[in-house]
């Protein structure tokens, strides 16, 4: 018998995924939770967020992750390792035509099942971090910028994708700025993976999102 709960999948990397804090610190469960003091057993939430993976990767594993869940909704969050410029190269390591056209991909499989993708913005990864007594700490990548210089144009992307593909998004970047957040308290020392206050944030951002969309 079919349930009547609605499956919401999360998918994406290490931003979703969450491995720096406990699985009932993760936003992802943490959304779960506010979903169902919201509508009671209404929803269920899946986290299939993989560490490291670009949308090469994701998109290879949309049949697994995505499709047992479908008809519902698809929230999907990646850039941050598609940009990524490793120390010993020059170019990132998915191009920014490959990632719009695997974006693509994943909206044409969640769409012809039925089902409906919303687009997650990650925030931009820190350009620098203070050290008390010392220089401060920058995240520049193996091209010479930082790792917010080249996110920016996956992030423009992903905006691009929304106004082309008519998506709904919940747009981190925007949020972030609209309540003057310091970043320096949501990512851990590497400058991009989310701590606890972090998560607390993005789950809280991503339910008055999905509240909005679901009316």
């Amino acid at each position: 018998m079919k349930s009547d709960l609605k499956n919401i999948v999360c998918f994406g990397d290490s931003i979703t995924e969450v491995k720096t804090v406990d699985e009932l610190r993760r936003w992802p469960t943490q959304l779960a939770l506010k979903l169902n003091v919201w509508r009671p057993d209404s929803f269920r939430v899946f986290n299939r967020g993989v560490s490291g993976d670009t949308t090469d990767e994701g998109a290879a594993r949309i049949e697994s992750d995505i499709t047992p869940h479908l008809p519902e909704l698809v929230v999907v969050e990646f850039g941050v390792n598609d940009c990524n410029v490793r120390p010993t190269v020059t170019v990132p390591r998915v191009s920014l035509e490959k990632f719009r056209e695997n974006l693509g991909k994943i909206h044409r499989c969640i769409t012809q099942l039925n089902g409906r993708m919303i687009l997650l913005a990650g925030h931009f990864p820190l350009v620098e971090r203070a050290r008390p007594g010392g220089k401060p700490l920058k995240y520049t990548q193996g091209n010479g910028k930082s790792y917010a210089e080249n996110y920016a144009p996956y992030y423009e992307v992903v905006q691009q994708m929304r106004e082309e593909l008519a998506l709904s998004i919940i747009d981190m970047p925007s949020i972030i700025e609209r309540k003057k957040i310091a970043m320096s308290e949501m990512v851990i020392e590497d400058g991009i993976h989310l701590t606890a206050q972090g998560n607390d944030f993005y789950a809280e951002s991503v339910f008055e999102g999905l509240r909005e969309i679901l009316g």
